[in-house]
């Protein structure tokens, strides 16, 4: 009797499975193919293994992805370089699916045009949790671009932090916080500003935010934008300093010549 796993090499033989015949028993067939080699543990467990329920080889689950065979199969092109994929999604707070999205296909490049390989290298762009949700989806379950897309951000969405002018204008710049590490704080958060602003007044937001003697300097100075704000904020603070050295020089050697020698005066009486 043939048996449905087996063939005449004792191959696994998954292409021609054994049928049932009008006259045969199945009960009786299944019992013919229970021999030492195959049990029926091992004929639920094929079966199994083909609806994706990772089951059997001495009960050591395996890896099945959840891309199709073709997603799986796709190709670089030729010529193309080696894709090292450096932008990571780990689902952290204040992270956004939709710029993760965005600078992922930026730097895929043209591979972003192939949707089975923009489909077969997200998972690079994954960490932590968010690759291990992806990694433990159905398989074969995601075929398309749009469906990996929606999926990704169905799970991980928290809505975009968005904030409001006032808010912009809350930001003060911490007590020895660099220039530069305030400008980017400033623009991360203007980044996530839903009011379109002409530059002129991002400036004045921004130096808003700065010391009073500092809005004091720059009062009546035209800076177009926050990189000129940042180089006259620079300047502004290394005169500060040479300042503050000269006259501590000068104190010094002020005091060296004004120094008094004391005088002792003696009183003579006549006799």
């Amino acid at each position: 009797m043939e048996n449905i796993f087996q063939n005449e090499n004792h191959v696994l033989n998954r292409e021609n499975p054994r049928i049932v015949r009008r006259h045969e028993n199945a009960d009786d067939v299944l019992h013919g193919l229970c021999g030492d080699r195959y049990q029926i543990t091992q004929i639920i467990e094929e079966v199994l293994n083909r609806v994706g329920l990772n089951v059997g080889f001495m009960n050591q689950p395996h890896f099945v992805s959840d891309f199709s065979q073709v997603v799986q199969m796709a190709e670089v092109p030729r010529g193309a370089k080696n894709l090292k994929i450096t932008t990571k999604f780990a689902g952290e707070v204040g992270e956004s699916t939709t710029e993760h999205v965005a600078c992922y296909l930026v730097e895929i490049g043209n591979l972003a045009n192939d949707e089975n390989l923009k489909m077969k290298f997200f998972p690079s762009s994954l960490t932590k949790n968010p690759f291990t949700w992806l990694s433990n989806l159905r398989p074969n379950s995601i075929t398309t671009w749009n469906q990996l897309e929606t999926a990704f951000h169905a799970q991980f969405y928290r809505g975009e932090m968005n904030i409001a002018v006032t808010d912009l204008v809350a930001l003060k710049r911490e007590d020895g916080e660099t220039i530069d590490d305030y400008l980017i704080h400033f623009k991360n958060a203007r980044s996530r500003c839903y009011v379109t602003l002409p530059e002129n007044e991002i400036v004045k937001i921004a130096t808003m935010g700065l010391g009073f003697y500092m809005r004091r300097k720059l009062l009546n100075v035209h800076i177009p934008n926050l990189a000129h704000l940042a180089k006259k904020v620079r300047q502004t603070e290394l005169m500060k300093k040479e300042k503050e050295k000269h006259r501590t020089e000068q104190r010094s050697k002020s005091k060296q010549f004004t120094r008094k020698e004391k005088v002792a005066y003696v009183t003579m009486e006549s006799s």
